[in-house]
């Protein structure tokens, strides 16, 4: 049976900001962007969870795999 690789070994960039949503908030600021991201607790080095600006959407995901 295969496992899925370590995160942190696939994406130390990301797992030197701690999670996905901190490492896109930095890239974001890096480009003169607010990006309202939240850590997703299940999985912070793959998920990050961000809410629409309109109230009528569901929030909205990124993940980063392999």
């Amino acid at each position: 049976m295969s496992r899925e690789p370590d995160p942190a070994v696939l994406f130390p960039d990301v797992a030197a900001h701690g999670s996905l949503a901190a490492a896109l908030q930095a890239a974001a600021a890096d480009q003169g962007l607010s990006l309202p991201l939240t850590v997703t607790p299940s999985d912070p080095l793959r998920h990050a969870t961000f809410t629409s600006v309109v109230p009528h959407r569901h929030a909205s995901y990124v993940t980063a795999w392999h």
